[in-house]
């Protein structure tokens, strides 16, 4: 069956030429068909369109990078970071940022490099005048050596490990013990009866949380009747950062 389209009801045109209700010839018909482009489409599709109208509220976006939400304002775009960081949550108020990684594991070890005397009947610090590693500015080499100390935007759980050796001996006891802060706060110790027959190495471990400015030392006892020596190469503390 042959259809007439001789004339045509149409809806609106966007070019303004027609109104509902107005015939449309065969030939207008052809030329909506072949040509459906309409400018004023394509300059509303330009426009930017806010976070509220179901936009981004920008023009552009940066190439590779992720998109955060900012409220009503315009979305925002990190940037495209580098290869092996991390994008890192900077808090509640401010935009996540890519970091490498570990940007926040801090983490140090600290150890004497000569002996240590340790007089009997004394609590003694051990001093450590060496790093191993340093990351974070926890130990000072110059001042309040036997201090591993939590520093700023450090605050959190660490695990903390540490070895005292002492030289042999036959007679009294040996004790460590981990100390929090100034108070005297034991987080682990250790204790022994030497045998004479070989040197005492005690190894201390504690799982710690710690306030930003808390510190952790490493504290020796012996009473054997006379002045001890640590064990250099065996004597350290280290701590580092896991939660």
């Amino acid at each position: 069956m042959a259809i007439d389209r001789t004339n045509w009801t149409a809806l609106v045109d966007d070019d303004g030429t027609n109104t509902v209700g107005t015939l449309w010839t065969k030939d207008k018909v052809k030329t909506v068909l072949l040509d459906p482009i309409d400018t004023e489409f394509t300059a509303r599709a330009a426009v930017v369109r806010g976070v509220a109208a179901g936009g981004t509220g920008a023009a552009t976006l940066t190439a590779h990078g992720v998109l955060v939400g900012e409220g009503t304002s315009a979305v925002a775009a990190t940037a495209a970071g580098t290869a092996g960081q991390v994008l890192t949550s900077n808090g509640a108020s401010a935009d996540p940022t890519w970091q490498s990684f570990p940007a926040n594991l801090f983490r140090a070890s600290a150890f004497n490099s000569i002996a240590q005397v340790v007089a009997t009947g004394t609590f003694t610090a051990l001093t450590c005048d060496s790093e191993s590693f340093d990351v974070g500015a926890l130990h000072s080499t110059s001042v309040n050596t036997e201090r591993l100390t939590v520093p700023a935007g450090g605050a959190g759980v660490y695990i903390v490990m540490a070895n005292w050796g002492w030289a042999t001996s036959a007679a009294g006891t040996q004790r460590q013990a981990f100390i929090k802060n100034q108070s005297g706060t034991v987080i682990a110790s250790s204790f022994a009866l030497p045998t004479g027959a070989t040197r005492i190495v005690h190894p201390l471990f504690a799982i710690a949380s710690l306030a930003v400015a808390d510190y952790v030392w490493l504290q020796g006892y012996q009473d054997t009747g006379g002045n001890l020596n640590t064990t250099a190469a065996e004597s350290y503390i280290s701590m580092v950062r896991i939660g």
